[in-house]
């Protein structure tokens, strides 16, 4: 990824990436790994394509999850925090992904989305919103899987609005 992690009050517009990215990490993404909200924070993604290809080989994780824009959007917690303390969000608009999340050699499982790969945590609320995904996707079944927008949701704050694939 261009940006390995992001936080609260990133805001990246009018960015393009293309290429390769060949790793063994267990998030990776065309434009960012990691965009981790807190509570009340916002990290907002708008106008940026990702042209990329995305591969793993010799993970020694048991997932991974791999994004055509971000890998894993999260929520980032302080110790001792309650959930009433207000959701943060992370917002990816107006943006494509074009290109392949491929598997290695490997016997782990990997989550793929077009847009993200994984998210994370209830107190999250994660938009897509006016984005295209032209993506070829390692299909092998089993523990794997993929989606043309969230490889792996585990939140229930989510919302897609005119996403095209």
């Amino acid at each position: 990824a261009l940006f390995e992690y992001v936080g609260d009050g990133c805001e990246l517009k009018g960015i393009d990436t293309s290429g390769t990215i060949t790793t063994v990490g267990q998030y990776a993404g065309g434009l960012v790994g990691v965009a981790q909200a807190a509570h009340n924070g916002t990290i907002l993604i708008d106008s940026c394509s990702s042209i990329v290809e995305i591969s793993y080989s010799n993970r020694t994780d048991s997932e991974a999850f791999y994004g055509g824009i971000v890998g894993c959007a999260s929520a980032k917690i302080a110790v001792g925090s309650v959930s009433t303390a207000g959701k943060g969000s992370i917002n990816v608009k107006n943006c494509f992904y074009k290109g392949k999340i491929l598997k290695g050699e490997s016997e782990n499982k990997l989550k793929q989305g077009g847009i993200y790969g994984r998210t994370e945590a209830s107190w999250l609320t994660v938009e897509v919103e006016n984005c295209y995904v032209d993506a070829d996707f390692y299909k092998a079944g089993g523990d794997d899987g993929y989606d043309i927008f969230v490889g792996s949701c585990e939140n229930y704050g989510s919302s897609f609005n005119n996403v095209i694939n």
